[in-house]
């Protein structure tokens, strides 16, 4: 994928934001490939994955049902927004004040096919 310019990442994190916050699993997962590995510290203690690492879309699509659960009150707020040659980082903030930042490289499709998630 070419680089990714400051607009399409904008508009990238903004839709993948809006997803979180209008809790919709399909528009989340959307974003991501097939194939794509994500590794999260919450992956450990929410799958008990000790590498933290989700691999597939459909261990994905599981990770993140969780994190929306009815009942839940997970909100994002984007914070900034950074580029990369391949990839993106967002950085956030969750409903409970923590800061987060989740660092993505894209295939040539758009698709996310690896994320590392850090938490502050």
């Amino acid at each position: 994928m070419p680089v990714i310019s400051d607009v399409d990442a904008r508009r990238i994190a903004e839709e993948w934001i809006d997803a979180w916050n209008r809790h919709d699993l399909d528009a989340i997962v959307d974003h991501y490939a097939e194939d794509v590995v994500s590794v999260s510290p919450l992956a450990v203690e929410r799958l008990g994955v000790p590498d933290g690492a989700v691999r597939g879309k459909d261990q994905l699509r599981d990770y993140f049902a969780r994190g929306i659960a009815p009942g839940s009150k997970l909100h994002f707020e984007l914070q900034r927004v950074l580029t990369s040659v391949d990839g993106m980082a967002i950085y956030y903030t969750r409903e409970n004040g923590k800061h987060c930042v989740d660092v993505m490289t894209f295939n040539d499709a758009g698709k996310v096919v690896a994320a590392r998630v850090f938490y502050g």
